[in-house]
């Protein structure tokens, strides 16, 4: 491996030595390796005359004046919890937070319409400066879409007006909704909220399992602010989980261009089908989903549910009854690209949008090339055909692409 990784540099720097005035097309993806050099870099006109070193920097695309959706950030993902369940801290956000070491900017609470509004739980949240989430489900018997009783929550969810979250109705295994009455209620939900709250920011929910519904019960972009994707991850008999790409980048594909995404999450580490415990497999997997954010850049929070279901199903999501899932998440959402803190100052509605390329940007012998369109292309190429500008920071090791549109 290491051969071929040495063959992989050496190519690509013969293929930049026997360039002549025109910047080349390089097919072929460069992995990181390299240190940043303390050239000065100024623009991509410098001339390509030999051999020199390359070198890799941060790349960073500034989407300028995007509309934001209701609390979303113009950098970063928040990020959540759901502990209700969890035995350890026994649903207190202060006790969770200081066993794992990690600020959260959101906390889940999961409820029925018509069951008491949790006042505590949102003082809970008040006095920790977190935001909560309230996912709710249909009144427990009798009639699914009940206004009024919808419009008594909106009014308690207003009471403070302060940034909030209310997952609608989710659609998952069990539901049993119309499609055109969901809809309809959805989107006369929303105009309650706006008259009653309008400091919530309301979220459609779907599990894997639906995806292919969703267009039937999908309310609108007009009747949304964020779409929420459920997605457990159950580990097998011999430690192995299915593959979780893939459910979440068919959610990622239908729906980025709508609403900025949610992701809710869990991973197993007991297997019922045969009582075993599988924490560094778990650990490992939980690891994989945070780091595959980097690469779905509409998301925009991610969100862990931390209990043990063993009782129903068997599983055990909990973070804190192992330490090895414990660091795994320490570790996991280190990253400063992790925000612990919904912004409580006035929302704006347009912005500029900063996202993280997982593929860094090269530059070698005063010319520059960033990762579009499937390959490694000259920025002047870039810039030409999205209308934009860059500019590197030398200091930071960073290129930053300045543009209106780009293709996640």
């Amino acid at each position: 491996m290491r051969f071929l990784f040495i063959l992989s540099i050496f190519i690509f720097v013969l293929m930049l030595a026997g360039c002549g005035g025109d910047e080349p097309v390089i097919e072929e993806y460069i992995p990181t390796v390299a240190v940043i050099s303390d050239e000065t870099y100024r623009d991509a006109g410098g001339n390509n005359d030999g051999v020199g070193e390359v070198v890799y920097l941060d790349f960073i695309i500034e989407m300028l004046n995007q509309p934001l959706a209701r609390h979303e950030s113009t950098e970063g993902v928040f990020l959540g919890a759901y502990i209700a369940r969890d035995a350890v801290s026994g649903g207190d956000i202060a006790s969770f937070q200081e066993y794992m070491q990690v600020q959260h900017a959101i906390f889940v609470y999961s409820m029925h319409l018509g069951d008491p509004f949790p006042l505590r739980w949102v003082l809970d949240n008040i006095a920790n400066h977190t935001t909560p989430l309230i996912t709710l489900h249909p009144v427990r018997e009798g009639d699914p879409f009940d206004f009024e009783t919808f419009e008594n929550f909106a009014i308690y969810a207003g009471m403070f007006n302060m940034p909030a979250f209310v997952e609608l109705f989710p659609i998952h295994a069990s539901h049993n909704f119309s499609p055109m009455e969901y809809v309809d209620f959805f989107r006369h939900a929303r105009a309650i909220l706006i008259q009653h709250a309008p400091n919530v920011a309301l979220v459609w929910g779907i599990c894997p399992d639906n995806l292919p519904l969703a267009k039937h019960f999908y309310p609108g972009e007009e009747a949304l602010d964020w779409i929420k994707l459920t997605a457990y991850n159950h580990v097998d008999t011999d430690g192995t989980f299915e593959e979780f790409g893939k459910a979440l980048s068919e959610f990622y594909s239908m729906f980025h261009r709508s609403a900025p995404l949610m992701l809710s999450t869990a991973v197993s580490h007991h297997s019922p089908a045969n009582n075993s415990l599988f924490p560094a497999q778990a650990a490992q997997k939980l690891s994989e989903i945070y780091d595959i954010l980097e690469y779905h850049h509409r998301i925009r929070a991610v969100i862990y549910r931390s209990y043990s279901d063993r009782a129903v199903s068997g599983h055990i999501y909990s973070l804190n009854t192992s330490p090895i899932l414990r660091d795994a998440y320490r570790t996991a959402t280190a990253n400063p690209r992790f925000l612990s803190l919904v912004s409580r100052t006035p929302h704006p509605r347009r912005g500029n949008i900063t996202l993280h390329h997982p593929q860094p940007a090269l530059s070698h012998g005063g010319s520059f090339y960033v990762p579009f369109e499937g390959g490694v292309r000259p920025i002047a190429h870039v810039i030409d055909r999205l209308n934009g500008d860059f500019f590197v920071n030398k200091e930071k090791g960073r290129l930053t692409l300045q543009v209106t549109h780009w293709t996640y």
